[in-house]
C-alpha cells in the first residue's frame, strides 16, 4: 500500500464480517456431513442435498491466503512465522489426532476406516499425505487433510519471505508452478500428487484478494456489493454443476465473497454476535463436528429408531451439541493451549502474545 493512502481510502477490514464468513464456511461443511449421514447412514435421501457444502473448505483456503498475507505484513523471520503458525494449528490438531488414535486402539468398532497404525500416526502428525486403508488420502483425523494443505502453504509462504517485499508474488509463482506441474506431469507419488492439486490455487486467490485490498481501493469498492452474487453463484451449483475445477467454480466466487465482505460492517446484535463467536470457534467446529454426528448416529438412532420425528430430534441435537461443544473446546482447550505454546515459544517477546477474539486476525 502506498504510505500516502489511509485506511479510509483503502477500506478498513471488518473483522466481524470475516469471522462470520469463517462461521459460514464451517457450518457449510457441517451441513454437508449432516446430509451425508442422512443419505448414507440413515437412507433418508437418495442424494446429499447439500453437496455444495463441501466447498466451505475452499472458502477457508481463500480466507487463509488473505489472512496470512495480512497478518505477516511486519514479519520478516521465516522461522518465527512458522512457529506462530504451528502454535495456532498444532495443539488442537495433535490432541484430537492422539485421541482418535487411542479410540482406534481400544474401540476400533467405533470408527469406520481408521486403524491404530503407528506409521500412519507419525505421518499424520508430520502432515505427510498418505492413502488410508479405504484408499482416501486422509490422516487419522480425517478432516486433517485440509491441514496438510494449510501447513504446506505456510511452508511455501515462509520460504517466499526471503524475497522481501516481493514475497506474495513469489508465493503466487510457486503455487502456479506446482499446480501446472501437477496438471502436466500427472505425478503418481501420493505427496507430490496431493501438493500439486489445483485446490492449492485457492490460497493464491486469497493472496490476490490481499493485493487488491492493499493496492486497488477502487476495485475493492466495486467488489463490495458482489458478495451476495458470489453466494448465489456457489449455491446454484448445488443444482447446476458447471464441471469446472473446484478452484474455479468455488475458489473464484469465494474470493469475490471475501472481497465483498472485507469492508462490509456488521450491525451489532445477538445474531451477529453469535456468528462472530462461532467464527472464533470455527477451527474447533470444523475438526470435531464429524465425531459428534457419528456419536449421535451410533447412540441415538439405535435407541429411538428411524422416523421423521427422530430425525428432527437428531438434527436439533446435532446442531446444538456441535455449537456448544466447539465453543467449550475453543474456550477451554484451543485458546488456552495456543496461548500456552505461544508464550513458551516467544517468552522473550510479550508483543507476540496478542489477545484473541474478533479484534485480531490470527489465521
Amino acid at each position: 500500500m502506498n504510505p500516502a493512502q489511509t485506511p479510509t481510502e483503502t477500506g478498513k477490514i471488518q473483522i466481524g464480517s470475516l469471522q462470520i464468513l469463517r462461521a459460514a464456511a464451517a457450518l457449510s461443511v457441517f451441513f454437508f456431513h449432516y446430509f451425508a449421514y442422512l443419505q448414507v447412514e440413515l437412507g433418508v435421501f437418495d442424494i446429499n442435498h447439500f453437496e455444495v457444502g463441501a466447498f466451505g473448505v475452499d472458502i477457508f483456503f481463500v480466507v487463509s491466503g488473505f489472512i496470512i498475507c495480512y497478518a505477516s505484513e511486519q514479519e520478516h523471520s521465516p522461522v518465527k512465522f512458522m512457529l506462530k503458525r504451528m502454535s495456532r494449528i498444532l495443539p488442537l490438531y495433535y490432541l484430537l489426532t492422539l485421541g482418535i488414535f487411542a479410540v482406534a486402539l481400544v474401540a476400533p468398532h467405533l470408527l469406520y476406516s481408521t486403524t491404530a497404525n503407528l506409521d500412519n500416526l507419525v505421518k499424520s502428525l508430520l502432515f505427510i499425505p498418505y492413502a488410508k486403508e479405504n484408499g482416501l488420502v486422509q490422516p487419522l483425523l480425517f478432516l486433517g487433510w485440509t491441514l496438510n494443505y494449510e501447513m504446506f502453504f505456510y511452508l511455501v509462504f515462509a520460504l517466499s519471505m526471503f524475497a522481501g517485499r516481493f514475497r506474495i508474488y513469489v508465493v503466487l509463482a510457486i503455487i502456479s508452478a506446482l499446480v501446472a506441474y501437477g496438471a502436466l506431469a500427472e505425478p503418481t507419488s501420493v505427496p507430490v500428487q496431493f501438493f500439486t492439486s489445483e485446490i492449492m490455487m485457492n490460497f493464491a486467490w486469497g493472496c490476490l484478494a490481499y493485493l487488491v485490498y492493499r493496492h486497488s481501493p477502487a476495485l475493492l469498492k466495486a467488489a463490495r456489493p458482489l458478495w451476495l452474487v458470489a453466494i448465489v453463484v456457489m449455491l446454484l451449483q448445488n443444482h447446476v454443476p458447471v464441471g469446472l475445477p473446484r478452484s474455479i467454480c468455488f475458489g473464484l466466487p469465494a474470493m469475490v465473497l471475501l472481497l465483498g465482505l472485507l469492508t462490509t460492517p456488521v450491525r451489532d446484535g445477538p445474531v451477529s454476535r453469535f456468528f462472530v463467536s462461532l467464527g472464533d470457534a470455527s477451527y474447533s467446529l470444523y475438526l470435531i463436528h464429524p465425531y459428534i454426528l457419528q456419536a449421535l448416529f451410533k447412540i441415538l438412532i439405535p435407541a429411538i429408531g428411524i422416523s421423521w420425528w427422530s430425525i428432527a430430534l437428531f438434527s436439533v441435537l446435532a446442531f446444538g451439541i456441535a455449537v456448544v461443544a466447539c465453543t467449550l473446546m475453543f474456550r477451554l482447550v484451543e485458546r488456552p493451549s495456543n496461548e500456552w505454546l505461544r508464550s513458551r515459544l516467544f517468552a522473550s517477546n510479550s508483543k507476540l502474545r496478542a489477545p484473541w477474539g474478533p479484534g485480531r486476525l490470527t489465521g
